[in-house]
C-alpha cells in the first residue's frame, strides 16, 4: 500500500512539475541540507534499558520537491523512521533512528540512509554511536 501511495505522489509531482508555467527547468533539482550535526552519539547506554532514539532535521533546498524513496539502516539493531515521503522545497524533514541496544555490549557505530531524488548526492546519510554497558551489580 505504501509503495502505491508513493507511486500516485511521484505522478503527481510529476504532472505539476510537467504543467507549470516554466518555473522548473531541465537544471531544476531536488537539494537537501543536514540541519546541525549529522553524527549523534548516545554516550552510554544501558543494555536493559530500551531503545535510544535521536532526530535529525533536514530542510529541503531545491527548486522541485524532495522525494524520499527508501530507507535503511546498516544494522537490524537500527531503525529509521521519516515523517514526509515529499519534502517541498523550504520545508523540513524529520528523520528518527532508533538503536536497540540488548543485542551487543560495547562499543557501536550505525548508519540510517534515505534515498532521494536530489542531486548531485541521493544519499542522506546520518550516523548514531554510543557505547552499551551491562547492568549494574550494585
Amino acid at each position: 500500500m505504501r509503495f502505491i501511495c508513493f507511486i500516485v505522489i511521484l505522478f503527481t509531482t510529476w504532472c505539476s512539475v510537467m504543467a507549470d508555467d516554466g518555473h522548473y527547468t531541465a537544471d531544476s533539482c531536488a537539494r537537501y541540507e543536514i540541519i546541525g550535526e549529522a553524527v549523534f552519539d548516545f554516550g552510554d547506554i544501558e543494555q536493559d534499558a530500551g531503545a535510544a532514539k535521536c532526530t535529525f532535521a533536514i530542510k529541503s533546498e531545491g527548486d522541485i520537491p524532495l522525494l524520499i524513496l527508501t530507507g535503511s539502516t546498516t544494522c537490524p539493531c537500527t531503525q529509521v523512521t521519516y515523517s514526509q515521503d515529499v519534502v517541498q522545497p523550504g520545508d523540513t524533514l524529520t528523520m528518527t533512528v532508533t538503536y536497540d541496544p540488548h543485542l551487543n555490549l560495547g562499543q557501536f557505530s550505525q548508519a540510517a540512509v534515505l534515498k532521494t531524488n536530489a542531486c548531485p548526492y541521493q544519499f542522506i546519510r546520518v550516523y548514531v554511536k554510543g557505547n552499551v554497558i551491562g547492568r549494574s551489580n550494585s
